[in-house]
Parts: C-alpha cells; structure tokens; sequence
C-alpha cells in the first residue's frame, strides 16, 4: 500500500508544530525529508509525522534539536524510554477531552480573561516554566492566531488573549531572582511589529537561563534600540517578528541596527514571519531562530563568547 502523503498545514496540525518551525527543522537540521511535487510543494509521509512528534517531544523535555535531529527512529525512541515516554501523556494538545488549549480557547472565545488568568496559572504549576511557554503559550497564541485569520474570533478576542497573556508572563519574569553580574540580553519588537508576546516569551525564557533582561516591548525605531543595547553593555538582542511579513521598511531597520551595533555582535530574531524576512536577516549575519531550543543555544554561545 502507498504510503499517504500530507500537506505541512496538516502536519503542523498533527505535530503542534508551526509550519515554521518545521522548514526550519528540515532546512537547518535535515530532520525530515520530505518528497516534493512538480509544483515544488512539501509532502510528508507519515513516518516524517512520526519523527516531528518523538522530535517535538524530546526539544520540549530539553534535548537540543540541533543534537537530536539527525539521530535515528531507534536512538530517538532509547530517548523516549529514558524519559519516560512522556509523549504518551502529552499535556496539552487541542484535541484532548481535559485539554488547558481547549479550554483557554473557550476563555479566549467568552472575552472571560479571568478564566483565562486561571488556566495560564495552573498551567505554570503543572508544566513548570519550559512547558507553560513551549506547551501552552506558543501552542495557544498560534491557535488564536489561526482563529483570527479565519475570522472565527474578533480582534478583540485577539487582544484580550495577548494582553493576559502578556500580563502573566512579565509578572512571572520579576519572579526571578537575577544577579546584577548576570549577561544583559535586550527584547523588543522593531519597528512596524505591533504583536510582542512572542518578544515576552523571548524574555521569560532567557530570564529563566540566567539573563538579566531589559524588555522594551513592541514596535521601536532601529536607533532606539541600538542605543538602549549600547547604554546597558548588553551581550545580545533579541527581537520578535509576528506580523506582517512583508514590511518594506523592516529590512532597512535592520539594517540600521548593523550599522550602530558592534561587528558580529549577537542579533537573536525569531517569530512566525521571521522566516520572511530571511535574506535581511542573513545579509546582516543575524541570527534566524526557529523556536526556544534555538533561543537558549544562541544565548550560550553568546554568554561564552567573553569567556
């Protein structure tokens, strides 16, 4: 029998992985490779789904996709078994019956953030950090996301979401106890790029691997940026970019900020329209991430660079 093939929107909705992350994965790492139409047009088998799920599974229990990728299904599935095989109890996917994605979407859906505030939080005790970003948050603000560009929810409902969650999640970073020694890393969104929960997320992240972090939060000129990495010595930046992805002006922003920051000096820029913006990006040697593993990788490599 044939294996079936599938179209990356329907492996992304398989995986939890966006559609992103997933060329990423296959272009960076050759974790999956997947058969081509005579359109050019990406096809999966389900073996590839397989992979991707025991692949998100491991990056979300803290093994480094850029280690992992290339392993076999045999090496991958000893890891499983040394885990645990969490995969068998994944905690929250859309589909499940006591599912924290569902029901926040149901909060989302009543304009009810308080419901909304109460998930999140009971999110953050059963998922621990890691999880509540990379298993509730993205899943979560990528469902909305869809929902909104179908038109099944208002921007209102959009910006009650963002806002809470937003909320939730530069509360939870003053929870932590950073040394004033600890490398500063600098979060915002540039200029054009009104969403920021994905910079909030950059932030929580990298405060909970031990930086100290100056959030500037959405949509900042290119110069103002460069200037608040200059006053505070930061030893990197990192900015989010949601939405659009065909801003004109986008590309020469970043190009201001190669000229007013230091020769290769670290410029962390990741989101769901980052992608398109990848040849700015590569021209300016910037770095193009494609989720948190990404994030936490190149912040080590930048705290290490003085060392």
């Amino acid at each position: 029998m044939k294996d079936p093939k599938h179209s990356i929107r329907i492996v992304s909705k398989r995986t939890g992985l966006s559609s992103h992350v997933i060329r990423a994965w296959e272009q960076r790492y050759a974790a999956v490779v997947p058969s081509r139409t005579d359109t050019n047009r990406r096809l999966y088998s389900d073996d590839d789904v397989d992979r991707l799920q025991k692949l998100r599974t491991l990056s979300e229990h803290g093994h480094s996709i850029g280690r992992i990728a290339r392993l076999t299904k045999e090496q991958l599935d000893l890891l499983l078994d040394e885990e645990g095989r969490p995969g068998n109890n994944p905690v929250p996917t859309e589909n499940g019956g006591d599912s924290f994605i569902a029901r926040a979407v149901e909060a989302v859906s009543a304009q009810d953030d308080r419901l909304l505030n109460e998930l999140t939080n009971e999110a953050a005790v059963r998922l621990g950090h890691s999880g509540l970003l990379t298993r509730f948050v993205a899943p979560l603000a990528e469902k909305i996301g869809e929902l909104w560009h179908r038109g099944e929810i208002t921007a209102a409902h959009e910006h009650l979401a963002t806002s809470a969650l937003n909320g939730f999640l530069l509360t939870h970073i003053r929870g932590f106890s950073i040394p004033e020694s600890a490398p500063v890393l600098v979060v915002g969104t540039p200029s054009g790029q009104v969403h920021e929960l994905g910079a909030t997320m950059a932030a929580a992240a990298a405060a909970h691997h031990g930086w100290r972090v100056i959030y500037l939060g959405a949509s900042l000129p290119a110069h103002e940026i460069a200037s608040t990495v200059l006053r505070h010595k930061a030893r990197a930046l990192a900015l989010s970019v949601i939405y659009p992805g065909d801003d004109p002006n986008l590309p020469a922003e970043l190009g201001t900020l190669r000229e007013q920051l230091p020769d290769e000096f670290p410029v962390l820029i990741g989101g769901r329209c980052a992608e398109d913006y990848a040849a700015a990006i590569d021209k300016h040697d910037f770095h193009l991430l494609a989720g948190l593993d990404e994030l936490y990788e190149a912040l080590d490599d930048a705290r290490a660079r003085d060392h």
